[in-house]
């Protein structure tokens, strides 16, 4: 989408690509490094692109936030959700903003519903998770809640914060106030920090 945005080129969807297959994780274990097979078929980039944004919007939770697994972009929050049951606000985030900037390549209808669908659903869960002064990161397997002003670390995270304005996810006044507590309790100005 941004490519397209960018280059004006949506001839692009229409290339033909070939399906990978990764290794599988073994039992037990939280990751594996490997090397990608490729597959016997391929199919659109549209398709490809469909196939990912749906495997994630498969996953949203009945709350409206997208279960995190065992796998997060920051550090450290790799087990939050590893039993299955944790969330992740800014995942939710970024979905909601990839179904949008995506949405105008989707012709068909009943995908077009689905996809509006899932972004309202998102819209929800994330508005949820405004404390009444920024929003929290995330909700562990046990419910712990994870970038609140009661967390024992973590007490905001930059991430949500800053996401809650690019996504645009938010209103006005719940994106100023996020960035607002964001710079209140994360920028130090007299080490310039």
């Amino acid at each position: 989408a941004e490519y397209i945005a960018f280059s004006g080129d949506c001839c692009v969807l229409g290339e033909r690509i070939p399906f990978l297959k990764d290794v599988t994780i073994p039992r037990g274990r939280d990751s594996v490094c490997g090397v990608m097979q490729q597959c016997e078929g391929d199919e659109s980039l549209l398709e490809h692109c469909k196939r990912a944004i749906s495997s994630v919007c498969d996953e949203i939770a009945p709350d409206g936030l997208v279960y995190m697994r065992g796998g997060d972009w920051n550090d450290g929050m790799n087990k939050i959700g590893i039993k299955g049951k944790g969330k992740s606000v800014w995942l939710s985030m970024f979905l909601y903003e990839v179904i949008g900037k995506f949405l105008k390549h989707i012709t068909l209808p009943p995908e077009k519903k689905y996809y509006i669908e899932k972004r309202a659903l998102l819209r929800k869960g994330v508005e949820d998770c405004f404390n009444g002064k920024y929003f929290i990161r995330a909700i562990s397997d046990d419910g712990t809640v994870i970038g609140g002003e009661n967390s024992d670390e973590c007490k905001i995270d930059l991430l949500t914060q800053a996401y809650a304005a690019i996504s645009g996810i938010t209103t006005s006044e719940r994106m100023r106030s996020a960035l607002d507590y964001a710079e209140k309790i994360l920028v130090d100005k007299d080490n310039g920090v």
